[in-house]
């Protein structure tokens, strides 16, 4: 799948890759009804500006924003992804050095390591977290925190697992984050599970 947005005296050609789009506040009603998670859409008539939040959920240096005029068909095409991971490896991420802690990553890796989960207190706020170590293929291991529910699921998912099968942990969306070393953690309304 190829996507070619026209920038005025600069094409953009995009090839398989996650772009970030915004709908302002004032426009939320002419979508909200039409768009849902995980569907896919061919859409049109959109503004196209440089994308520069604090925490970038694709590398990609542009973002789409949906305006008034902006078209959405919801299709159908089983042979597009509807999942597209951008897996960092380990080996990407224990390099504190190189690093981008503003754009959020993909990780998949085994459950190596768990330890109890505790509550801690946040600007004002009770929040659970739970440390966990994930395991690649190569044996590098990496610190991982989940926050919020995320712990809770996983906790539930493990009282029913047989302990002896290998679990794996997929986080989509998730960031990086140097305390010293590097480590991951879930983003709020962010991380996909």
């Amino acid at each position: 799948m190829a996507v070619t947005l026209n920038c005025g005296p600069k094409n953009v050609y995009f090839m398989m890759q996650r772009i970030h789009a915004t709908i302002k506040k004032p426009q939320i009603g002419l979508f909200q009804n039409i768009l849902k998670e995980g569907g896919l859409y061919a859409v049109k008539d959109f503004m196209v500006a440089e994308s520069n939040p604090r925490y970038k959920t694709t590398p990609c240096i542009y973002k789409i924003i949906f305006v008034q005029r902006t078209r959405v068909v919801e299709i159908f095409d089983i042979s597009f992804p509807y999942t597209m991971f951008e897996f960092k490896s380990f080996d990407q991420l224990i390099d504190a050095q190189t690093v981008d802690e503003s754009t959020l990553i993909d990780i998949i890796g085994r459950l190596a390591c768990k330890y109890s989960s505790q509550h801690k207190e946040i600007q004002g706020r009770q929040s659970k977290l739970m440390d966990i170590i994930l395991e690649d293929l190569q044996g590098l291991r990496l610190p991982c925190t989940l926050w919020g529910d995320y712990v809770d699921e996983l906790t539930d998912y493990l009282s029913i697992v047989n302990d002896e099968q290998p679990v794996i942990v997929l986080l989509q969306m998730c960031r990086a984050k140097k305390f010293g070393v590097v480590r991951v953690e879930n983003t709020f309304y962010v991380t996909k599970r």
